[in-house]
């Protein structure tokens, strides 16, 4: 993308306390309204990218500039694997949760629950608790709540990972239709090259141990994307570029 970057990632490294390194000279400009997939072996460093996006992990080395300067948990929502929804709670109080530690008022809490439950199509259980709802409810609720601030980058680890394949695909196409009406940056972090296709405009191999940019696959399908277009020839072609970076990146770690 040609619009100057929402955030930019630079040279950074992240090396464990014994030494070992998870991520070395990792650079990345990630623009606004960009979405990106990470995609890489196991112990790359995908899901570590994340954390250091949102601070939630100190850097080892590098820089990462957000545009703007504006606090970091202010910029960004993080969306992790399990739902994490608190049990005690209802639907539409978990959402409400993030407001409540933002300290916006009880008629703000309200709208912008009530908005955003409606967005995800959650009305009809706002006042479950999180042991009556099913897994692809679950990570509507979680999604909901992380959406409840409007952050300007939503952090995704894995999201979808539980799901079975029809509500998986379901929810990514919810996931694109929210984000036309909610317009934030997205970095995604999969271990499915036709998850990373589908939804990302760019998809990011990374190399193993430790984890640096391999390659970079452009997708050119414009957003919001229909589940009809995984049939088609341009979605393969995608699809296999990605799969043959893989290979690649496999075959170089075999060798070293």
């Amino acid at each position: 993308m040609t619009t100057k970057p929402q955030l930019r990632i630079i040279n950074v490294s992240k090396r464990y306390a014994n030494g070992s390194a998870v991520l070395d000279d990792f650079s990345l400009d990630i623009a606004n309204d960009d979405f990106v997939a990470f995609i890489g072996p196991r112990g790359c460093g995908k899901s570590t990218i994340l954390r250091l996006l949102a601070g939630l992990t100190p850097l080892s080395g590098g820089n990462i500039e957000h545009l703007g300067g504006e606090e970091i948990h202010r910029r960004t929502s993080f969306i992790f694997q399990e739902p994490t929804l608190l049990p005690w709670r209802t639907v539409e109080s978990n959402i409400r949760l993030p407001l409540e530690l933002r300290g916006a008022s009880k008629d703000e809490q309200e709208d912008q629950a009530h908005e955003i439950m409606k967005l995800w199509e959650l009305s009809h259980v706002s006042e479950r608790y999180p042991l009556q709802l099913s897994a692809g409810m679950k990570t509507r609720a979680s999604l909901a709540r992380g959406l409840a601030t409007a952050p300007r980058c939503l952090l995704l680890d894995e999201p979808f990972a539980a799901l079975d394949a029809i509500t998986r695909n379901k929810l990514c196409v919810e996931l694109m239709r929210v984000r036309e009406k909610r317009h934030f940056t997205a970095c995604l972090v999969t271990h499915s090259a036709a998850e990373a296709v589908f939804l990302a405009n760019r998809v990011i191999v990374l190399t193993a141990n430790p984890g640096r940019v391999a390659e970079i696959i452009e997708v050119p399908e414009t957003h919001p994307r229909k589940l009809a277009w995984r049939e088609t020839n341009a979605f393969q072609e995608a699809l296999n570029q990605v799969r043959n970076a893989l290979n690649r990146v496999q075959e170089a770690a075999k060798q070293s």
